[in-house]
């Protein structure tokens, strides 16, 4: 019997790229970036195998913080003032990274914010 439960959420784990990432905005820009995610369980047997106890789950946020600087360095803009603006991109394109990764934890991401993304 799994210690987990089919449908089982876990609301507002937090997530942060631990360092700041460099990307190329007609100049190097370093940016940093956070936010918060929600999942639910959708395979119990499978999370169990990857995260031995619920108090553990705020380590997948490794997941997101991964994705997060495959997406950021892909990015390119012409001045730093247009990064706040890719917000919205950076967003669709985190939850697109992420997904597939989740799901393979047995895990779905209900949902995803990125709450900051500051130039530093």
């Amino acid at each position: 019997m799994s210690i987990y439960t089919l449908g089982q959420t876990f609301e507002d784990l937090l997530w942060f790229h631990p360092s700041a990432l460099t990307l190329i905005a007609g100049m190097p820009v370093t940016v940093r970036g956070a936010g918060k995610f929600s999942l639910s369980v959708t395979n119990p047997e499978i999370v169990e195998q990857s995260i031995a106890t619920p108090a553990e789950i705020e380590r997948t946020r490794s997941v997101l913080t991964t994705a997060f600087g495959e997406v950021v360095e892909n990015i390119t803009v012409s001045h730093k003032s247009q990064i706040l603006a890719l917000k919205g991109q950076l967003e669709a394109e985190l939850r697109q990274k992420a997904e597939p990764k989740f799901n393979a934890l047995g895990l779905h991401m209900t949902k995803l914010t990125l709450e900051q993304l500051q130039p530093v």
